[in-house]
């Protein structure tokens, strides 16, 4: 070969040649990565490995910028633009990495997406994935930090993100009631409520709507918590809260309510009141946090000696409504015996003890919740009145000083239109009665006017309005409307009962509108009141209804007569003709009347001598 070299110089060049040609085809054959040695001599090449060199540094930014200097429109190299969005991809996918571990979310999402358009990947799993990161850190602040603004934050992050997301709507609310903020704690509640088979939304926003006074739209919430719920404690309990305060199947409620105060309900959780919440079922976003860790609920639920005794107050409240005075009290007791010595329980105490007719007992619970109460209810103030009568006294004349401390109490307020407040009222004349005590005019009055509100005609309300009558006060005249009719359908009689009807017709037009109004028999009262009216002061009308009223009355009565004798109910006729006669003996009209009748039964004489 040497010698070869040496006789044809030529041979170098042919050489050298076949050298550089194999050159070419070994970098043109050898291609690492899909790109031929030689290309990647290029200066887009070498550009694109320093776009990499800066992915591997952390600079994603700087590396995606190249790119965007890499493209050549003029001459289009499908295989390099392949790679070249790859590699975009590859860039934004390491910028969506670094903003999660700052906590942009949302700059993280779009890049997510940006890198999935350039890789081929779903948008839905990149959106998965930043949903689960931000609800993952939510869970986290509300429990170190529920009122943090970090929460709310990320809370409507999630929710722009995912457009509906219950579970952060219900976080959200819980940040809102750390931080008192009730409307906007209601409004993110209604969000949450999107997934109707979790409980955790229909629970708060019942307990909110029941403590704000809206029974109804408590009791349609709780009404679904239940529904998802049925074996937690605290839905139970609130539940059955809310039908009481609706009126809504009291015996059920007090069931159930008995149930959750019992040993096995809420008690056995006072120890471990992180498990309150471990019956909300599967789909609870709170039962599954609290298995990890513990949640602070921002309304107390999860307090739980405080929530007993607020149960057992529910629970006395609803024994009460049914009636069933003496288990009230027994429950009532518990809680006073438990150190709960609020205004419900000492009240309620006393008012049962009370209806179960032990008033020295209940007087000195009464006492305590009169004075709590600011002002006094009539409730309070009437059984405290009726436990001061029937107390126990050394002898009459404590038990005299008892009824008239008692009268002072019931007659300090007034007091219409409530039948148990009449009860008591009536229930303390008796007393008073019975011990001998007179009552001055202002009780009286006050007394009279407790009773005609509910339009009271039993004998101790007829009682006190004859009572009110024999003194110097003028009668209201709702006192005298409720008498006169007692009187007329009773057919009663007080020792004052001219005084009530004159009182009544000294304003007769008022008399007969508000026996129209009620629809009362205002005829039958004012018959009554002629012949009750006759046989006291015979030979002359009543003076009360005015100078007027005598001239009506007697043409009303031989109207009456007329009409009576035409409908052939002669009886009635003669007895009304009788009554005008008695009443006006020398009253023209009437013996003009008498003598027709007189001339129409043949009767001359009579006829000529009237």
């Amino acid at each position: 070969m040497p010698a070869l070299l040496a006789v044809s110089p030529v041979a170098y060049g042919t050489l050298a040649l076949a050298a550089g040609l194999f050159l070419v085809a070994l970098f043109w054959a050898v291609r690492p990565g899909g790109v031929s040695l030689l290309a990647l001599l290029t200066p887009r090449e070498r550009a694109l490995r320093t776009a990499r060199r800066k992915l591997l540094d952390g600079d994603w930014q700087g590396a995606f910028n190249i790119t965007g200097q890499l493209r050549n429109p003029a001459k289009p190299d499908p295989a390099f633009e392949r790679r070249l969005l790859s590699f975009e991809g590859d860039c934004l996918y390491r910028g969506a990495e670094r903003s999660l571990q700052l906590g942009r979310y949302a700059e993280a999402l779009e890049l997510m997406r940006g890198a999935g358009d350039r890789l081929g990947l779903p948008e839905v799993e990149f959106d998965k994935r930043i949903v689960g990161l931000l609800l993952a850190e939510i869970r986290r602040r509300i429990t170190s930090d529920p009122a943090g603004h970090e929460v709310a934050r990320l809370c409507n992050e999630a929710i722009r993100v995912a457009g509906n997301l219950p579970e952060a709507s219900f976080w959200l609310a819980l940040h809102h009631l750390h931080k008192n903020e009730e409307p906007q704690a209601r409004e993110a509640l209604h969000d949450a409520l999107a997934d109707p088979q979790v409980p955790d939304p229909a629970l708060y926003l019942g307990v909110i709507c029941r403590r704000a006074g809206q029974p109804a739209e408590a009791l349609r919430w709780l009404g679904r918590a239940m529904g998802n719920a049925p074996d937690c404690l605290v839905v139970q309990w609130q539940f059955a809260a809310a039908a009481l305060d609706a009126g809504s199947d009291p015996t059920g409620a007090v069931k159930t309510l008995e149930k959750v105060t019992a040993a096995d309900g809420l008690p056995k959780y006072e120890k471990t009141s992180n498990l309150i919440w471990s019956d909300l079922g599967p789909r609870s976003w709170l039962a599954a946090l609290v298995r990890r860790t513990p949640v602070p609920c921002p309304i107390g639920l999860d307090r739980v000696r405080e929530s007993l005794a607020e149960a057992r107050r529910i629970l006395a409240a609803g024994l009460d409504k049914c009636e069933r005075s003496a288990d009230a009290a027994a429950m009532y007791y518990q809680s006073f015996s438990a150190g709960d010595e609020s205004l419900a329980v000492r009240k309620g105490l006393g008012l049962n003890l009370a209806r179960a007719g032990l008033y020295d007992d209940a007087l000195p619970h009464l006492a305590a919740a009169h004075a709590l109460e600011s002002p006094p209810t009539p409730l309070t103030t009437g059984y405290l009145a009726l436990a001061t009568a029937r107390a126990r006294a050394a002898n009459p004349i404590d038990r005299a000083n008892h009824v008239r401390e008692a009268f002072g109490l019931l007659t300090a307020v007034q007091v219409r239109d409530d039948p148990e407040w009449s009860k008591l009222a009536r229930e303390l004349a008796g007393e008073a009665k019975d011990a001998g005590v007179e009552l001055p005019t202002a009780q009286k009055l006050e007394l009279a006017k407790a009773f005609a509100s509910i339009e009271a005609r039993d004998p101790v309300a007829i009682d006190a309005y004859n009572q009110l009558a024999a003194t110097d006060v003028e009668i209201p005249l709702e006192v005298a409307f409720v008498y006169i009719r007692a009187a007329t359908e009773q057919d009663i009689r007080g020792q004052h009962d001219l005084a009530l009807f004159d009182r009544a017709f000294k304003d007769r037009d008022a008399f007969r509108k508000s026996f129209q109004r009620k629809k009362w028999d205002a005829d039958a009262v004012e018959r009554a009141y002629l012949e009750r009216s006759v046989e006291a002061r015979p030979g002359r009308y009543p003076d009360a209804p005015g100078p007027l009223y005598a001239a009506l009355a007697e043409r009303h009565l031989l109207e009456e007569h007329r009409r009576l004798t035409s409908q052939g109910i002669t009886a009635r006729a003669e007895a009304a003709l009788q009554l005008a006669a008695t009443l006006g003996p020398t009253r023209a009209l009437t013996l003009d009347r008498l003598a027709e009748r007189a001339d129409l039964a043949g009767d001359r004489a009579e006829c000529l001598r009237i």
